[in-house]
């Protein structure tokens, strides 16, 4: 019999240090590595309590993806439209052997139908594919868009730019220049090489949204020279696209108006050809909330040097038929801007308003009953006279240059002219008649 084996020795308690009260056990000295701050051979402090007894642990369970977000790789995007072309080539040229190689068999070929299907489903997705990469790559290049290894990509914003790389690209940009005022200068150039085209400008306001865009003009009213560059190509573009948009998009644009809103509504149509509907209807939106007090959402203080009635104004001065919409279908119209709502830099651009109203359209067809443009231009002319008279009287400054009140005057010359004679005709008549 073997002799017992004896129990391990004990491992010794750690002594204790010098300044240790009795009975308790030391504890081992760490030996962290010297730094600036801690000579050698000092202990490491203990970590600072953050006073929860029982503080929480980090979750080990990752995050649930975002099944909505959507990005595209370029250069994997072409690697896997490569690889479905070469699938695609295999399937259309193996799955009539292979059905061939069954039928001598005589076997049951109905389970190849899968792969005819297959290969149709990716004839069919392909273009898709390399239209979405296209898109991308037009941000991330031509556009000027910071570039990334997956770029995110927006389902919606792409089927509301009608599948369009450019205007889907355009459209990305601008509502970042929504959002933090910046442009890229790459962006404002390829803008200006479209704006002329109703078709991009169309599907660049719808895919933008009215809101959007009224957000990115209003960027543009205190920028530096690359924004006032966007400002004008974007009013242009909204000029070649304002006979195509609906009524609830210029309802969106012009209603909801935030106190410096009508700036941007202004900036909008400085620039460009626009429709005489969309114009008046956006110059009565700027008017009407000009005459809003503060308290119901106007403005608190106008700057006279960027006033948005001057922008209003030279905007209907190029447009005769919305201008003379503009004042005789608001009676107050006239009267306001020649005696009541002065404009520091704005005479001639009222004047020019005021004289596209009443000296463009000169035909003598209508009458009160039923005014033809010509009518209403007499009209509005033997109105401006008489504004012009009281304000004499009162001894206050023309809100509009001598030169357009004397163009007036000149255009309705012929007119006097021809009421006096038949006047004086007309009497004469009476007299022989009641001779």
């Amino acid at each position: 019999m073997s002799p017992p084996v004896p129990d391990p020795s004990p491992t010794p308690p750690p002594l204790a240090k010098s300044d240790q009260p009795p009975g308790d056990l030391a504890e081992p000295t760490p030996t962290p590595l010297p730094t600036s701050d801690r000579p050698p051979g000092q202990p490491t402090p203990p970590p600072a309590k953050t006073g929860d007894p029982d503080p929480a642990k980090p979750s080990l369970t990752p995050k649930p993806p975002n099944w909505n977000y959507s990005g595209i790789t370029p250069s994997e995007m072409d690697h896997f439209e490569r690889d479905l072309a070469r699938l695609e080539t295999a399937l259309g040229v193996h799955e009539p052997r292979i059905r061939q190689a069954l039928t001598q068999l005589q076997l049951d070929t109905s389970a190849l139908t899968a792969l005819r299907e297959m290969g149709n489903w990716i004839s069919s997705k392909r273009p898709e594919l390399r239209q979405r990469n296209e898109t991308i790559q037009s941000l991330t290049t031509t556009w000027g868009a910071d570039a990334a290894d997956m770029v995110p990509f927006d389902e919606a914003l792409y089927n509301r730019a009608s599948s369009s790389p450019d205007v889907y690209a355009a459209a990305t940009q601008l509502a970042e220049t929504a959002k933090t005022g910046k442009v890229d200068e790459k962006t404002v150039a390829e803008l200006e090489k479209h704006i002329s085209d109703p078709a991009f400008a169309t599907m660049l306001m719808n895919a933008l949204g009215a809101t959007t865009f009224r957000n990115v003009m209003a960027k543009t009213v205190k920028g530096n020279k690359t924004l006032i560059r966007l400002q004008t190509a974007l009013s242009k573009a909204l000029g070649t696209a304002s006979s195509r948009l609906d009524a609830d998009w210029r309802k969106e644009f012009t209603t909801g108006l935030r106190p410096q809103d009508h700036q941007a509504l202004a900036k909008a149509i400085k620039h460009g050809s626009f429709d005489s509907s969309f114009l008046l209807q956006v110059a009565k939106a700027i008017d009407a909330h000009d005459r809003k007090l503060p308290a119901q959402g106007g403005i608190a203080l106008r700057d006279p040097h960027d006033d948005p009635i001057v922008d209003m104004m030279m905007a209907l001065g190029h447009n005769p038929a919305a201008a003379q919409d503009f004042f005789a279908q608001d009676p107050t119209a006239l009267r306001r801007y020649l005696l009541e709502r002065p404009t520091v830099d704005g005479k001639k651009a009222v004047g020019s308003a005021i004289e596209a109203a009443t000296t463009i359209f000169r035909d003598r067809d209508g009458t009160a009953e039923h005014p033809s443009r010509g009518f209403l231009s007499a009209r509005l002319a033997s109105e401006f006279v008489g504004l012009q008279a009281e304000r004499a009287l009162k001894g206050a400054k023309s809100a509009v240059p001598a030169s357009t009140t004397a163009l007036i005057l000149s255009a309705y010359i012929p007119d006097v002219a021809y009421a006096a004679s038949h006047s004086v005709a007309s009497e004469m008549q009476c007299k022989r008649e009641r001779a």
